[in-house]
């Protein structure tokens, strides 16, 4: 696999263009202008627009993950045929190993169940060689910072290139985390390094070598899970910093993708007392996703929580519960919810009484298929 790998990214090193611009254009033409997304909206009954705020979990191989946790995936593919089918959900992320056929295989399956195309995602943050036992690899952050931006632009596009023949539409990378506790196991060397400046160049390389290949980057963990040393899967992680030390170094990296057009941004789960002093997880926190991303630092694209699945949001009550708190606070897609139907049934029960409006269930639907039309899905 590493011969294949250096092979591979020769191969792009010699094909890439020297000239890169790090902002985010739209290449490709898409298949319906603003106003008829807007007409697909329109068409939509209740249940098929709840269900696109929905991105479910499913194994690429269930047979090569004997060991995963259930209590999070069913490992049956048909429990997420049934999900899509019957409950309309609006995306995939594939987790655990596999192999490209089986990727392929099943990216085919799920998308032959659904009358909405189906946003299909992998966390290939060094390569589908993270999750795919024959897939591309490169270094992971930590060395491949050591490159040139171009170099991590020319990778990046060797990535993306591979999730896009695999019919992916979205890699959960770049981490735009900076790693400044030599305590924190779950960022580590999935940082670019320990400074604003070098996360920001190093994750915008990366982002826009994705975009370049046709595959949508997501920067996370916003609003920023390097100096931390609690693991969310477990416990809620705690960012303890000023305002001015937050806006002067976690949030940089995030300020320059999104100035740099990032399409999406992931929320991660850690309290930032600083921002909301009621100690909520900032996926679930108003005050961190829809005061300070969506309208103090403009972010105008697609905002999905982390796995909802988590230990760090075991105390905030049920899957309903979280799903509703995750759409108060301003994420657009809930990422793998324990359980889709009774959130889908808990968010009707909101839209009934009031506490979610329809226009904010619409405007969250408007982001997702208006990233789907991007892709060129509808």
């Amino acid at each position: 696999m590493y011969k294949r790998s250096k092979i591979v990214i020769a191969a792009c090193l010699i094909s890439s263009v020297i000239s890169v611009s790090w902002t985010w254009s739209l290449r490709s033409k898409t298949k319906h202008t603003s106003e008829n997304v807007r007409q697909i909206l329109t068409s939509m009954s209740l249940e098929e627009k709840i269900g696109q705020l929905f991105m479910i979990a499913s194994f690429t191989d269930a047979a090569l993950n004997p060991d995963f946790a259930q209590k999070i995936i069913n490992p049956d593919p048909a429990y997420a045929e049934k999900l899509i089918r019957e409950y309309h959900v609006g995306g995939v992320l594939f987790v655990g190993k596999g192999t490209r056929a089986s990727q392929y295989s099943m990216v085919e399956r799920f998308q032959a169940c659904t009358k909405t195309p189906l946003l299909m995602a992998l966390t290939a943050e060094w390569g589908s060689a993270m999750r795919l036992t024959d897939g591309f690899c490169c270094e992971k952050n930590e060395q491949l910072a050591k490159r040139t931006d171009q170099e991590i632009y020319d990778i990046a596009v060797c990535i993306g290139k591979e999730l896009k023949e695999l019919g992916l539409h979205i890699n959960f990378a770049p981490v735009a985390d900076i790693n400044t506790n030599e305590d924190n196991l779950i960022i580590g060397v999935r940082s670019f390094g320990n400074s604003p400046e070098l996360v920001s160049k190093k994750a915008s390389a990366y982002a826009a070598g994705l975009r370049d290949a046709g595959i949508l980057a997501c920067a996370k963990h916003f609003p920023g899970h390097g100096d931390t040393a609690t693991d969310p899967h477990f416990a809620l992680p705690q960012l303890p910093h000023s305002k001015e030390r937050l806006q002067s170094v976690e949030f940089q990296p995030f300020i320059h993708l999104i100035q740099s057009g990032v399409p999406m941004v992931m929320v991660g789960h850690l309290g930032v007392q600083e921002y909301d002093q009621t100690g909520a997880s900032a996926s679930l926190s108003r005050t961190l996703v829809h005061d300070l991303l969506r309208t103090e630092l403009g972010f105008k694209g697609l905002i999905i929580t982390d796995v909802l699945g988590m230990g760090a949001l075991a105390t905030y009550g049920t899957p309903g519960e979280l799903a509703c708190a995750a759409l108060h606070a301003g994420n657009d897609m809930l990422l793998c919810s324990l359980d889709v139907p009774q959130a889908i049934a808990r968010i009707k029960e909101v839209l009934l009484d009031g506490c979610l409006s329809m226009h904010e269930l619409d405007e969250h639907v408007l982001r997702i298929l208006r990233v789907k039309q991007q892709m060129q899905l509808i």
